[in-house]
């Protein structure tokens, strides 16, 4: 057997809980041939529609298209959306356990795009912390659960992550591998955007924690911008977090610091065709997890993690890999 072939062996037996903030994309094709008379903006002509599962759930789906064996848990809106949101999980064998909160509508990114250009984007959410009714439900939920291999944090800074549910997650699957993608909430200040702060001491003693470039110099007080400042950040993350971090940072590939080695790697990415980075981050994450799921050591899981989100920008929408997708970066 191939390398390989034994860790996409190892990728259909390994049990994920993907736990985070669930999003439905729609991305609205058209053309666009004439300018409105009404305003200066362009007229499109709907030639197709095209749903797929965003944040949380496009971390799970990036899982189950490798083959891992996913549950993902998550608040939705009792709305239209949600069920758009559960018929992608039948078709990706993606199993759901969601939860409703009154008046929270399913968070719904609507995009508008011709040939290549994205022409406008429509946000249907709500941003907070979930009600303390919603969280002690989820808290149980957590405690519910059972024959998970790994669980994975995708908290894309809406207000489904809460502290009682990171605390809950860390006692519920104590010794197990966890990986977390934090954000900090952006706020608008000045007319530029800031980050609000979150305690991340919460999340000490998780495996794995990831982030962008930006969030790790929030997160650190270091410049991210070149390698040696990445690696800087990242040691520092670690050392207060006693966990593995690893760092993506776009046109530059990423940054890992292995925890147990003390040492710090950077992956620099193949000239790449960019057509669409949506979603590229949470590719990464999904195919970093799978890897250390199977026993792959940081540095290669985030070498063909790295790829994997190389391979996404150069798709349209909310795209996910599939296996012969990494098989150049694992024979």
């Amino acid at each position: 057997m191939s390398k390989y072939q034994e860790i996409v062996k190892k990728f259909k037996t390994t049990k994920i809980l993907v736990f985070g903030d669930v999003m439905l994309d729609l991305y609205i094709q058209g053309d666009v041939e004439r300018i409105s008379p009404e305003a200066p903006v362009p007229i499109v002509l709907e030639r197709s529609r095209e749903y797929s599962l965003g944040g949380a759930g496009n971390v799970a789906a990036n899982i189950a298209a490798l083959g891992g064996r996913v549950t993902l848990m998550g608040n939705v809106g009792n709305d239209s959306e949600e069920d758009f949101v559960r018929g992608l999980c039948r078709r990706s064998a993606i199993v759901p356990r969601f939860l409703h909160e009154p008046k929270r509508p399913t968070s719904t990114k609507v995009r508008t795009v011709s040939g290549q250009h994205l022409l406008l984007r429509i946000d249907r959410e709500k941003i907070g912390e979930i009600s303390k009714v919603t969280e002690k439900k989820a808290v149980r939920l957590l405690g519910n659960l059972h024959g998970q291999d790994l669980v994975v944090i995708s908290d894309y800074a809406k207000g489904f992550v809460t502290e009682a549910a990171i605390r809950a997650i860390k006692k519920r699957f104590a010794g197990k591998k966890i990986v977390a993608n934090i954000k900090p909430m952006p706020i608008a200040q000045m007319g530029t955007l800031a980050f609000k702060g979150i305690d991340i001491g919460l999340f000490k003693g998780i495996n794995t924690i990831t982030m962008n470039a930006n969030e790790g110099r929030f997160f650190a007080g270091v410049d991210t911008s070149t390698d040696k400042g990445a690696a800087n950040a990242a040691r520092r993350l670690s050392k207060r977090l006693n966990a593995s971090v690893v760092l993506t940072r776009g046109s530059n590939g990423l940054t890992a610091y292995d925890n147990k080695l003390s040492k710090a790697a950077h992956v620099v990415n193949r000239p790449l065709h960019v057509f669409d980075v949506t979603g590229a981050g949470d590719t990464v994450v999904a195919v970093l997890a799978l890897m250390l799921g199977a026993g792959v050591p940081l540095f290669k899981a985030a070498e063909v993690a790295n790829h994997a989100g190389g391979i996404v920008v150069g798709r349209r929408g909310t795209a996910v890999v599939q296996p012969s997708d990494l098989k150049p970066f694992l024979d």
